[in-house]
């Protein structure tokens, strides 16, 4: 009998333990899901519940011809390149486009991180920044050296957009992406004053020339007669369609969408 009761004893306990040891394996499971699901949310992507806003756009939508809006304006917050990046305006506009597409990245991080860099006079502009946004006697970079810095960025953090080079586009062509909510980053000159060749290089062999005034901004809307742009420079602004698409084609057409 004593013996009996031993074994019934014996057999309690392994029941007890194995139920401990199955809320025991429960019980940090869910602590695993919730430090997953913390981590994923201090991501540095903030998620976006919708696609990005237009302000105003006062025709139908089923309209493709952009003569037909009088006045479109995307939600977009302007930073400036300064101080930080005094020649740094292509990877400022890069951040400007980013944050508004819902990605939380500083144009200092993504400049000091992701946009590559080369010795003044042995670097060509589609291949690398010539010299550091950081330097006053830096120049720049042309749209492919930023699709790559986007495309980069883009992949290390997992986003769901990708940078397209739209260079060699008609300026009005462009309007459709802001049309569909998406601001486009082009290539001007700083003002909209007069460009003039400047410094010149030879760089495998062939000659690089580079323009006074160069500068990259975004393209966030327009009215009837002005374009609306988000300038490191300056801020917001408003220019002539004319004297825009002026200095657009005088800077070889360069224009980067992300969508």
């Amino acid at each position: 009998m004593k013996q009996k009761r031993s074994r019934v004893t014996y057999v309690l306990i392994l029941i007890v333990m194995f139920f401990l040891f199955t809320f025991l394996h429960y019980f940090i499971y869910r602590i695993k899901l919730e430090v997953i699901d913390y981590i994923s949310q201090q991501t540095i992507v903030k998620e976006i519940e919708h696609e990005p806003e237009v302000i105003s756009i006062l025709v139908e939508r089923e309209e493709l011809d952009y003569n037909h809006f009088k006045t479109v304006q995307l939600n977009t917050e302007n930073i400036l390149q300064n101080p930080e990046l005094p020649t740094g305006c292509e990877v400022t506009s890069l951040t400007i486009v980013l944050n508004y597409l819902g990605y939380d990245i500083d144009k200092v991080l993504l400049s000091d991180l992701f946009l590559p860099k080369g010795e003044i006079g042995k670097t060509h502009p589609n291949k690398a920044f010539i010299g550091n946004p950081r330097d006053k006697s830096a120049y720049g970079a042309n749209a492919p050296v930023l699709v790559n810095t986007a495309n980069d960025y883009l992949k290390y953090v997992q986003g769901k957009h990708y940078a397209y080079n739209m260079s060699s586009s008609e300026f009005t062509d462009l309007l459709k992406y802001v049309n569909d909510g998406y601001p486009v980053m082009f290539w001007g000159t700083m003002y909209m004053k007069d460009g003039y060749p400047s410094t010149k290089w030879i760089i495998d062999n062939e000659t690089v020339q580079w323009y006074a005034r160069f500068h990259c901004m975004v393209l966030i809307g327009y009215t009837e007669d002005t374009y609306i742009i988000a300038d490191p420079l300056q801020g917001i602004v408003e220019y002539d369609k004319d004297l825009v698409e002026k200095r657009y084609n005088e800077l070889g057409k360069q224009a980067i969408v992300i969508y």
